[in-house]
C-alpha cells in the first residue's frame, strides 16, 4: 500500500505539470480556483491503543488551490489541519484497576495518575477530481488522491503527578484519500460544495516513552497509539478566477 501511495503522488504530480500547459490542447482549458473547507473529522483509535484516552472527533480545516482543466476533470492540492483536543483519563483503568494495559504499556509505577492526552492531525494532499455535470450550475464529483499526514500525540500527568511528561515521537506517512461530493455554483465565480472524505490513516501510529521508564528495552516499555481510518464531512466554499470557463 505504501508503494502504491508513493507512485500515486508521483503520478498526480506529473498530471499537474501536464495540465499546466493543457490550455493549447483541444478540449482542455485552465480555470484556477481557491477554496477553504470546514468539517468534522472522525478519527477513531484501536482498542487499548488510544480508544479510551484520546478524543476521536476534531474540527478539520482544508485550504485548497486547484484548477479545472476539462469539463470532466480538475486537479487540486492543499493543506489540512485539525484543532488540538485533549482528554483527561486515568492511565490504568479507573484509578484502581492496574491489570489493563494502557497504550500497549503494562508497567505499574508513578504513571497511575490522571493524564491529559491530546492529539492533532495535519498534512498536505494532491488529488485528481472527476466531475459529472447534473445541471447548468450543479455537479457531482469524485476524487482520488494521496496525502502526507502527521499525527501529533502527547500525554502529561495532572493533579497527582503534574511533573510526569511522556516523550512522544509523532508518526507521519503517505495515505490514500477518496472523496465524494456535490457542488453548486451560487454566482458565476462563487460556489459551495458538500463533501465526505475517507483516508486510510490506519498506518499513522505513535510511540512514546512513559515518564517512569528511564531506558526502554522493548515495545512493552513504550506507550503506543494505533489509528483507524478517518472520515471527514463538511462544507467548502470556492472562488473561481475565470468565470467564463
Amino acid at each position: 500500500m505504501k508503494a502504491f501511495q508513493h507512485w500515486l503522488v508521483a503520478g498526480l504530480g506529473l498530471l499537474a505539470v501536464y495540465t499546466g500547459t493543457a490550455s493549447a490542447r483541444e478540449g482542455f482549458f485552465f480555470n484556477p480556483y481557491v477554496a477553504v473547507e470546514e468539517g468534522y473529522r472522525h478519527a477513531p483509535w484501536e482498542s487499548l491503543y488510544g480508544e479510551r484516552h484520546f478524543r476521536e472527533n476534531f474540527r478539520n480545516t482544508n485550504f485548497i488551490l486547484g484548477a479545472q482543466v476539462h469539463e470532466y476533470f480538475a486537479v487540486e492540492g492543499g493543506f489540512q489541519t485539525t484543532d488540538r483536543r485533549e482528554k483527561q483519563e486515568y492511565y490504568f483503568g479507573d484509578g484502581a484497576n492496574i491489570s489493563e494495559p494502557v497504550l500497549g504499556h503494562s508497567r505499574v509505577g508513578n504513571d497511575q495518575s490522571i493524564h491529559s492526552s491530546s492529539a492533532k492531525i495535519l498534512g498536505g494532499h494532491l488529488n485528481l477530481v472527476g466531475i459529472l455535470p447534473l445541471a447548468e450550475k450543479t455537479s457531482l464529483y469524485a476524487s482520488v488522491g494521496a496525502a502526507w499526514m502527521r499525527h501529533h500525540v502527547s500525554t502529561a500527568g495532572v493533579y497527582l503527578n503534574p511533573e510526569l511528561v511522556s516523550h512522544w515521537k509523532s508518526d507521519q506517512d503517505g495515505v490514500l484519500r477518496l472523496s465524494l461530493g456535490i457542488k453548486q455554483m451560487l454566482t458565476d465565480q462563487f460556489a459551495a460544495r458538500l463533501f465526505v472524505t475517507w483516508e486510510n490513516t490506519d498506518g499513522l501510529d505513535g510511540r512514546g516513552i512513559p515518564a517512569s521508564v528511564v531506558a526502554p528495552a522493548s515495545d512493552v516499555d513504550y506507550y503506543r497509539t494505533k489509528s483507524k481510518d478517518h472520515f471527514i464531512a463538511g462544507l467548502g466554499f470556492y472562488w473561481q478566477l475565470c468565470p467564463n470557463k
